[in-house]
C-alpha cells in the first residue's frame, strides 16, 4: 500500500472527477440542497451531508473527505461537467479493506444530470481507480431499488453479480478477474 501512487483527478470525454477542493465548498451546498429531497435515501450520502446548511458545513465535509484520502479508506470524488465546471454529482470509494483487497463504491447525480449517461462515463474511470491504482481484488457497488438505470446498466454489464439484498437496496460485486478480462 504505501508504494501505491493514487491519482487525485480522473477525466472522462464530458466530465473531471477529481478529489474536492476547499473552493468546491459552495458548489458541493449547492448540488445538497437542489437534491436534499432524493438523496434522503441515498447508501452513499451520510447524515452530516444531508443536513448540510452552511458553508461552513460543506468546507467541514471537504475536511471529512480529505481525512479519507490521507488514511486511504475514502476517496470522494466530485463529479465537475468540463463545459462549465459545475458539479454534478459526487462517486466515493469508500469501506476501503488493504487486507482483504476489496472496496465499496457508489454515487449520486443532481437531478438536472438525469439522463445524460455520466455514470457510463464515471463508472469505467473507478473501475481504473480501484482495479489499477489501489489495487483492489473486489469492488462491491450498491444501488437503491428506485434507481432503474443504474440497476438496468449494472445488471446488463458483464463485470457484475448480485450478492444481496435489502428492502430498499441491490448490492453488486466484482472482482479484478472479470475487469481485466472484460474492459
Amino acid at each position: 500500500m504505501s508504494n501505491l501512487k493514487i491519482i487525485t483527478q480522473l477525466e472522462s470525454e464530458r466530465l473531471f472527477i477529481r478529489k474536492y477542493v476547499d473552493d468546491d465548498a459552495e458548489k458541493i451546498l449547492n448540488l445538497i440542497f437542489q437534491n436534499r429531497e432524493r438523496l434522503k435515501d441515498s447508501k452513499v450520502i451520510t447524515k452530516d451531508v444531508y443536513e448540510m446548511q452552511s458553508l461552513n458545513d460543506a468546507l467541514n465535509y471537504i475536511k471529512k473527505m480529505h481525512a479519507g484520502w490521507i488514511f486511504k479508506k475514502l476517496f470522494a470524488f466530485g463529479l465537475f461537467e468540463k463545459e462549465n465546471n459545475s458539479l454534478i454529482g459526487e462517486y466515493k470509494v469508500f469501506n476501503v479493506d488493504w487486507e482483504s483487497k476489496q472496496a465499496e463504491s457508489g454515487g449520486f447525480l443532481g437531478y438536472k444530470s438525469e439522463g445524460k449517461m455520466y455514470f457510463n462515463e464515471v463508472s469505467g474511470f473507478i473501475d481504473v481507480f480501484v482495479f489499477e491504482h489501489l489495487q483492489m481484488d473486489k469492488m462491491i457497488v450498491s444501488c437503491l431499488k428506485n434507481n432503474l438505470v443504474s440497476i438496468f446498466n449494472i445488471e446488463r454489464s458483464k463485470m457484475f453479480k448480485k450478492i444481496n439484498e435489502t428492502n430498499d437496496a441491490y448490492y453488486y460485486s466484482t472482482n479484478k478477474d472479470n475487469y481485466f478480462t472484460n474492459r
